[in-house]
């Protein structure tokens, strides 16, 4: 059984319950072409939306949104029967696992084996899913080592030091492409 990883791309700050949000937002996704668009005509044997099998909270529960006998609609060419797809309440580009998300991944990984686990980005062009912070080097040794009886790598002061850096350096990025917007501008005149 395949497993891949996903994230929601929403900072779990911004919005700490995401899970009717990604419903609706599946409900009414074109899944589709732009020429040839294509949306579920019907929700899943769960009453979902979701195109993944499973969906993870910001509080670490785990609601199975799909069928495992239902085609899922989360990553192109590898959306087979049998196969999960867990989804993380989180923006892997500006936080990684909380507390409550590392146990209960450990909990699903544990209750769900199968292939080892694939990111999103592993198997589509142009993606970052789950997040650039979330490396494999991290998801190995905070996850899955931890998971499967090795000792628990996460520290906590580290993962908030990483949390805090990335923070600023999206701040730099965007001072950047102002003064550089300011630049052009000044270089018109």
């Amino acid at each position: 059984m395949k497993r891949i990883l996903h994230h929601t791309a929403v900072s779990r700050e911004d919005q700490p319950s995401q899970f009717y949000a990604v419903n609706r937002y599946h409900r009414y996704k074109n899944w589709g072409t732009a020429k040839k668009p294509w949306h579920q005509t019907t929700p899943t044997k769960f009453g979902y939306w979701h195109g993944y099998t499973h969906f993870m909270g910001t509080n670490g529960v785990v609601t199975q949104t799909r069928g495992l006998d239902e085609e899922g609609l989360h990553t192109i060419g590898h959306n087979n029967e049998g196969d999960i797809a867990l989804c993380i309440a989180m923006d892997g580009n500006r936080e990684i696992f909380n507390e409550k998300q590392i146990a209960g991944f450990k909990k699903f990984d544990k209750e769900n084996p199968g292939d080892p686990w694939k990111f999103h980005r592993d198997l589509t062009k142009n993606r970052t899913c789950p997040g650039k912070l979330i490396t494999r080097e991290w998801f190995n040794n905070s996850l899955i080592k931890s998971s499967n009886g090795g000792s628990d790598l996460v520290d906590i002061e580290k993962r908030k030091e990483i949390q805090r850096l990335s923070n600023i350096l999206d701040q730099l990025r965007e001072i950047v492409l102002m003064l550089v917007s300011l630049m052009k501008i000044k270089s018109k005149k």
